[in-house]
């Protein structure tokens, strides 16, 4: 809460007091009319209090219409659980599902890489299947936002003499697409409901010239997918490109 707003708030419903004071107990020193005097009164002692943000918190907080005493909002605070795989290309998932590794074959000459088994490359596909654990108390109409992204989408390769960015770029945008119920790039956020799941898949459009230039074989350049949902639950992936072999 912003203390310039406090500090306001609170001179306003200050001078309302003194306003509110002066027509219930007919001293005439503020304003001659008593009933005007009560009238201004409350109105500054109102916009004081709402001028602090208690107010609004306040309403934020209580389901007036129902007298539920949840969040007005739709949107509930839940963790989630996350399945990851790979979609498309050779990549690999480690046995924990923290970290994926995507290898190719380069030529440092032409500038063109291959997957690891030498055939034509594919760009990186990661999936997770995104379920909501339900907080106690929700029910079928509460809302869960997560929210996903790349933490390092401008990470680069060297050569040893110059540097090169992994990943390639398009209308302003940095190639590293989610698609699920919308398309983003770098990062987003999704809300389903608590009895839904959704599968979010990430392209990492690598450029070629970029990923071809590592200086050395199995010295990986990393990235990190990050889930959270807003409110102190998160989680991060690993993805680590390499060089398995390198030629001129």
């Amino acid at each position: 809460m912003d203390m310039l707003y406090i500090v306001l708030g609170a001179i306003i419903a200050f001078v309302g007091a003194v306003f509110l004071l002066d027509g219930l107990f007919k001293t005439n020193k503020v304003i001659k009319n008593r009933t005007w005097s009560v009238l201004i009164g409350l109105v500054l002692i109102l916009v004081g209090v709402f001028g602090t943000g208690f107010g609004a918190e306040f309403m934020e907080w209580t389901d007036v219409g129902t007298g539920t005493g949840q969040f007005a909002s739709d949107s509930v605070c839940a963790s989630f659980d996350l399945t990851p795989s790979v979609a498309a290309s050779l990549a690999t998932l480690n046995s924990d599902e923290t970290k994926f590794t995507v290898a190719a074959r380069g030529n440092q000459t032409a500038h063109t890489i291959t997957e690891s088994d030498n055939t034509t490359w594919v760009n990186p596909q990661l999936s997770f299947v995104v379920k909501p654990i339900v907080p106690a108390g929700s029910d079928a109409d509460d809302l869960a936002t997560i929210f996903y992204e790349v933490t390092n989408p401008e990470v680069t390769t060297t050569d040893g003499t110059d540097t090169y960015k992994l990943f390639t770029k398009s209308s302003g945008n940095r190639q590293l697409i989610w698609s699920g119920d919308t398309t983003e790039y770098v990062d987003g956020q999704s809300t389903m409901l608590m009895t839904e799941n959704l599968t979010l898949t990430l392209t990492l459009t690598c450029s070629q010239d970029s990923y071809s230039r590592m200086e050395n074989t199995y010295d990986p350049v990393t990235v990190y997918v990050k889930f959270s949902n807003g409110c102190g639950w998160s989680q991060t992936y690993q993805v680590d490109f390499m060089l398995i072999e390198a030629w001129t």
